[in-house]
């Protein structure tokens, strides 16, 4: 029992080392490709029918982020957008500030920031709504669980996400894991962000993780939940027919 922290501490260094020098290992480069395969998935909103997107508008969600990230994602969103495959483009709001605007005096708020760069890229401002979804522990399932909500209420029948490319294999797992039983149609497209092999394996795990254990835990909760009202809906009519209150 004494050998645990030790071995914990060396796992931890192996696996940092591995981390740190794993673009020096031969066959890097192959690695890098052989995840990227599995990393990224393609569903372009032209390939959904104009019929579809024209009974509740063409939506788009654009991922939450870092900064770097989002710039590469708002060019993209912006070309749907200019050649008319969007109308509305949705983005996470963001509590917090960032960098300091001259003409304002003050720090821009992110929210601010965002609907500015995408606004630099031609996006007219009415066209931008920031949405707000609760906080959870993983990012990308409460995503869906909020943009699947939103989607119901408003009813929405088509949704176009936009992601970074390495990410678009698990953002489309989940978001279509999450609105299975919606009537909402998904596409989503990627953009060309630079990542290093360490990101991409990184993002590896996640996927995995999400694939074997974060969903499918989702999915019977959600189950449990729609079985167990029913179960309840049950025991109280049978509740009230014992009690003689059925008319």
């Amino acid at each position: 029992m004494k050998l645990m922290p030790f071995l914990g501490v060396l796992g931890f260094l192996c696996i940092s080392s591995l981390f740190l020098f794993i673009e020096f290992i031969p066959g890097h480069k192959e690695l890098d490709q052989f995840l990227m395969k599995r990393l990224t998935r393609v569903q372009p909103p032209s390939i959904i029918s104009r019929k579809v997107t024209s009974e509740s508008g063409k939506v788009m969600y654009v991922l939450g982020g870092a900064q770097n990230s989002l710039i590469a994602r708002f060019q993209i969103a912006a070309e749907l957008y200019h050649s008319g495959l969007c109308d509305k483009i949705l983005l996470l709001s963001v509590p917090g500030i960032t960098e300091y605007d001259q003409l304002l005096e003050r720090n821009l708020t992110k929210d601010e920031w965002a609907v500015n760069k995408l606004g630099s890229f031609g996006v007219k401002k009415v066209d931008i709504e920031l949405a707000s979804f609760r906080k959870g522990f993983f990012g990308t399932l409460t995503e869906a669980e909020g943009l699947a909500d939103l989607a119901a209420r408003r009813d929405y029948r088509h949704m176009t996400l936009v992601t970074s490319q390495y990410h678009t294999a698990r953002t489309w797992l989940t978001f279509s894991t999450v609105m299975k039983k919606q009537e909402v149609t998904l596409s989503i497209c990627g953009s060309a962000e630079d990542a290093e092999l360490i990101g991409h394996l990184y993002e590896y795990f996640k996927l995995v993780f999400y694939q074997n254990l974060v969903l499918p835990l989702y999915s019977s909760q959600l189950l449990e939940s729609t079985f167990g009202s029913a179960e309840s809906s049950a025991a109280r009519g049978v509740s009230r027919m014992n009690g003689k209150y059925v008319s």
